[in-house]
């Protein structure tokens, strides 16, 4: 008991922060309490930057995050009377929701520096992270491979169900570079590690999102990248991607121009037209249009994601939110594009200056960081995460390492 209270707090915070970060992806909500992953991500980091001393900051990443959340804020306004107009009883509530989200994933930049102060904290992380993802993916993969006898694994335990799978598998894209930091650590940790990296592969078999195997094959062309040196690091690369689009296009037009029903062939051209009717397509052609429309100022926060605040619904029930399936489309369509140019400035700066820090140490950790942000930065080309815990998350992490690192070298 004793040696538990004199515990440093973010040593007990940061297994709580893994936990939420995992379970995040499963959409589970906290038994007993019956609340998502999301809000208690929002009660760990107000805790956090109530009881947790103040850390140094990076100032121009800093700054650059109050001109984000001051700019968030005048969006949610500019919504509000849109979503008042159509609101049906649980609109307002979804729109000031989404807003405390983003606000707290601003905050939470400022906040994680408070609680990863120095590596072991992140090692720590990493290491609970992959103590708690190792039993969920065998879990999982138990329940739907054994259990339920089907060709995936998903995340709903009472029945066989894609719905979350793929939110699943992005969140596990982003912390799957930090699973190999403590390979080289003490046996506890290299254990879990190496644990982690068996069930995080036979869950991209397993779960089957074109997304998470397209970006994991980007995360090895980028370790090497950034692991050898450049007289051999470059050829491999250019040349591995090069025989995807090759092969890969082969394969990809055999795949689309065969139908499901004896083997009927169609031409390229036919499936394109099918492609370009499809629901993805048509809510890319809304976003794009309804930017172009306002242009480029923005619609406000959340009014392409509630039913009617567009002026037409692609939902399927009253209450549905309308997801583009792409964070960019998304942005773009709702913060306009002056804010869609804050949010890739500061995510391009720390990736810029990941690059700088990785030239000058070479140290795993960084690494790690500099690939999980760019994975982030790939996902929102397939979903939309912009206000959930793991794009902030991978960017305050960033710079959290990027803060020891230089306090470092001084």
């Amino acid at each position: 008991m004793d040696r538990f209270l004199e515990t440093p707090v973010q040593k007990i915070i940061i297994p709580f922060l893994a936990a939420t970060f995992i379970f995040w992806g499963t959409s589970w909500e906290l038994p007993v309490f019956e609340i998502p992953p999301s809000y208690v991500w929002i009660f760990l980091i107000l805790v956090s930057a109530i009881v947790l001393p103040s850390a140094p900051l990076n100032k121009k990443a800093a700054l650059l995050s109050l001109i984000l959340l001051g700019y968030f804020c005048i969006m949610s306004l500019i919504a509000l009377p849109k979503i008042i107009a159509v609101d049906k009883g649980g609109d307002l509530i979804y729109l000031f929701l989404y807003t405390v989200k983003l606000i707290i994933g601003i905050v939470s930049l400022f906040v994680l520096q408070r609680v990863f102060r120095d590596f072991s904290d992140i090692r720590l992380f990493a290491f609970y992270c992959c103590l708690l993802f190792v039993p969920l993916g065998l879990l999982l993969w138990y329940q739907y491979k054994v259990q339920f006898g089907v060709g995936y694994v998903g995340v709903q335990l009472d029945a066989p169900s894609k719905l979350g799978k793929n939110s699943f598998a992005t969140a596990l894209l982003v912390i799957a570079p930090f699973f190999f930091i403590n390979l080289k650590e003490k046996t506890t940790y290299r254990l879990a590690s190496f644990s982690a990296i068996l069930i995080y592969l036979l869950m991209v078999y397993g779960i089957g999102s074109r997304s998470m195997l397209i970006i994991s094959v980007l995360q090895v062309f980028l370790y090497l990248l950034y692991t050898l040196r450049k007289s051999i690091s470059v050829p491999i690369v250019i040349g591995s991607i090069a025989m995807i689009f090759i092969f890969g296009g082969v394969l990809l037009n055999n795949f689309l121009t065969r139908t499901t029903l004896a083997e009927e062939q169609v031409t390229t051209n036919q499936m394109i037209g099918v492609l370009s009717e499809s629901h993805r397509a048509r809510l890319a052609r809304t976003a794009i249009s309804g930017s172009i429309d306002n242009i480029g100022l923005g619609h406000g926060t959340a009014t392409f994601r509630v039913n009617g605040a567009r002026g037409a619904s692609f939902s399927h029930t009253e209450y549905e939110r309308t997801e583009t399936h792409n964070d960019y489309f998304n942005i773009l369509y709702e913060q306009g594009v002056f804010g869609f140019f804050l949010i890739m400035f500061l995510v391009l700066h720390r990736i810029r200056d990941s690059q700088r820090l990785l030239r000058v140490t070479n140290h795993p950790m960084i690494k790690a960081s500099l690939i999980s942000l760019i994975s982030a930065l790939f996902a929102m080309f397939f979903a939309n995460f912009i206000s959930a815990l793991i794009f902030w998350l991978s960017l305050g992490l960033n710079i959290a390492i990027s803060n020891i690192l230089r306090r470092q070298q001084i």
